[in-house]
């Protein structure tokens, strides 16, 4: 389990690694968080209480060494397409999610830095580019809702280096365009 949550970039639920690590064994995916609390005991991950539950921090040094772990199981493409996965569900859900703004803005903040890691993982693997250019698209809508009109530019113009075809890297090119616009930035649009 250590080694496989060390995809996670940014503290993360026992749900989240759940969805991950669902039907992989040798591990029941109900033991997840018990697991996880383990994990927390023997210091290999911090437990942070917060007001939506408890989260889960990797250390960078326990990261690192999981993730050299994850690299002699052989399961770094496995781990990091289930990320992907699950970091696809969730832009989804945020672009559907019709909740009050503060909320919203939590979930996008909690999830932020996991899409970005995905995204640039998919992005350099031929394999996943048709999920790379649906996340960077997804992630750039979300975050031209969230106020970050320069970051929602520069994910529609990856998504348009992610395009399978001229038609979609038009389409992204033109809505980068539009948040450039948005911005007031010199001749960017």
């Amino acid at each position: 389990v250590l080694r496989r949550v060390s995809a996670f970039v940014d503290p993360f639920t026992a749900t989240a690694a759940a969805a991950v690590l669902a039907h992989w064994p040798p591990v029941p995916a109900g033991r997840v968080p018990t697991i996880l609390a383990g994990l927390a005991d023997q210091s290999l991950l911090i437990a942070l209480a917060e007001p939506g539950g408890t989260r889960y921090r990797v250390l960078e040094t326990i990261r690192q060494y999981a993730a050299d772990r994850l690299d002699e199981a052989g399961e770094s493409v496995e781990v990091r397409s289930r990320h992907l996965r699950w970091c696809l569900a969730q832009s989804a859900a945020l672009e559907l999610a019709p909740c009050e703004v503060g909320a919203w803005r939590t979930a996008f903040d909690e999830v932020a830095d996991e899409l970005r890691g995905a995204l640039a993982w998919a992005a350099g693997d031929t394999r996943y580019r048709p999920d790379a250019y649906r996340l960077a698209v997804t992630l750039a809508d979300v975050s031209f809702s969230r106020g970050l009109p320069g970051e929602s530019q520069r994910r529609y113009e990856q998504a348009a280096e992610l395009a399978a075809d001229d038609g979609a890297a038009a389409d992204a090119l033109r809505s980068a365009a539009g948040a450039a616009e948005s911005r007031h930035v010199g001749n960017e649009a």
